[in-house]
């Protein structure tokens, strides 16, 4: 590994992190494998994060905030009923594929590690949050009375949209990307817009 200043060995460190969690998962992480990952030393790894926990946290954070960035620029630049589809079901991608482990392996590793577990819960709060105010916006604009408030309703699609995705993602369960798009749009249709005003 080249230099790099220490922001952006953090980051190169983080990004090799992640990549090797979508193939071994959180529980399956090396300082050995990250550093083969990354073509450098195993003490590049320690000299940078005290410990395989915190590099654990670093990445997990580092993973959400780009989602939250993807979110910002899907809202920026489609139109809302769009924007909503896409942050609950990403076009098909190596990155989306990637993301999606990463996800599936953070709430397994919730469940053993207390650091890693309080950034997982709050990146997943700081989702529904997001989403929860996304939608107050986007139902206000559709004049129509809701089956749920945007805040149930963000639970309610981040948990379909999250348990579809997961599924696809193994590439052996019978769904795919239309399939769960559809399921998606028919639960906003249901749940955003009951009633016309």
């Amino acid at each position: 590994m080249s230099y790099l200043p220490k922001s952006e060995r953090r980051i190169a460190i983080i990004e090799a992190t992640l990549r090797q969690v979508a193939q071994v998962g959180f529980g399956g992480l090396t300082t050995r494998g990250i550093a083969q990952e990354l073509g450098a030393a195993p003490g590049t790894i320690h000299h940078n994060f005290a410990s395989l926990t915190d590099l654990k946290c670093a990445a997990l954070q580092h993973m959400a905030d780009a989602e939250f960035a993807r979110y910002d620029s899907l809202i920026a630049n489609l139109p809302m009923d769009q924007a909503l589809l896409q942050m609950l079901v990403p076009d098909s991608g190596s990155d989306t594929a990637l993301i999606a482990r990463v996800w599936i392996s953070a709430a397994d590793e919730a469940t053993r590690s207390d650091q890693v577990g309080a950034v997982f819960a709050e990146a997943v709060n700081q989702s529904q949050s997001r989403l929860a105010a996304f939608l107050t916006a986007y139902h206000s604009r559709l004049g129509c009375n809701a089956k749920f408030s945007p805040d149930l309703l963000a639970w309610k699609l981040l948990a379909l949209s999250t348990s579809l995705s997961d599924f696809q993602i193994s590439g052996k369960v019978l769904i795919n990307r239309d399939q769960i798009l559809g399921l998606i749009q028919d639960e906003l249709a249901n749940s955003l817009c009951g009633d016309k005003r």
